[in-house]
């Protein structure tokens, strides 16, 4: 399951899901320079490394840098706010819609 979450600093995976993507796509995680992450609390998130990723939204193909967490996550994926301005997307909850560029599910 992903997660849209509009204050998050950075995209991230979790440990599973990664785990998961790997059977099917080598990922190549880089381990220098990994930003500091903090949890809500303040409470540090210990992480595997950065990846760059393919995302497959409706019909459309969308290139991002991912943090992949070292432990479960409540979330298999989380999308953070700057992915969803630098692809124009829009959620609706209303419409039950989400869109990305030109491509809705």
């Amino acid at each position: 399951m992903a997660v849209i979450n509009t204050g998050a600093s950075v995209s991230m995976m979790g440990r599973p899901f990664y785990q998961k993507v790997q059977q099917v796509r080598a990922l190549k995680l880089q381990t220098h320079d990994m930003p500091h992450l903090e949890g809500v609390g303040g409470n540090p998130v210990p992480t595997l490394g950065c990846a760059n990723v393919v995302v497959r939204i409706a019909a459309g193909v969308y290139k991002t840098p991912v943090v992949v967490s070292a432990r479960k996550e409540r979330s298999s994926f989380i999308i953070r706010a700057d992915f969803l301005s630098a692809h124009n997307c829009d959620l609706s909850l209303r419409q039950k819609l989400f869109t990305v560029g030109r491509n809705s599910i």
